[in-house]
């Protein structure tokens, strides 16, 4: 999808997504936990901290749209970015599916870091 519109469009389509497929990623010293779950949960209420675009340089190899939120006593470094079936099936199985544009085979998905903000 990325590549077919306008860079700053699809910004605002990351920046206005409301991402159901999570990845949450707790970091505690050396060790780190990765939980993998579909949100019931609107986080509308984040407190936005910082926000930005990168469209080259994602450690994830695509545009990413990133936020720093607190969320209760938590801060969060969060980043959306557009999952394909592939990764979607992988990550959250078959149910994850549910989430996905029909047409493009992708979903809006979203990397919740803990512990390193």
């Amino acid at each position: 999808m990325e590549g077919s519109i306008n860079p700053e469009i699809f910004a605002e389509y990351l920046r206005s997504a409301k991402p159901r497929l999570i990845c949450r990623v707790e970091v505690n010293g050396y060790n780190t936990k990765i939980t993998y779950f579909i949100s019931r949960v609107d986080y509308s209420w984040d407190e936005i901290l910082d926000e930005g675009y990168d469209s080259k340089f994602s450690p994830l190899g695509c545009p990413v749209y990133w936020r720093i939120v607190k969320r209760g006593n938590e801060q969060l470094y969060c980043s959306t970015f557009l999952a394909t079936r592939h990764q979607i099936i992988k990550a959250w199985g078959e149910s994850g599916l549910a989430y996905c544009d029909p047409l493009t085979g992708t979903a809006a998905a979203r990397i919740e870091t803990s512990g390193r903000c």
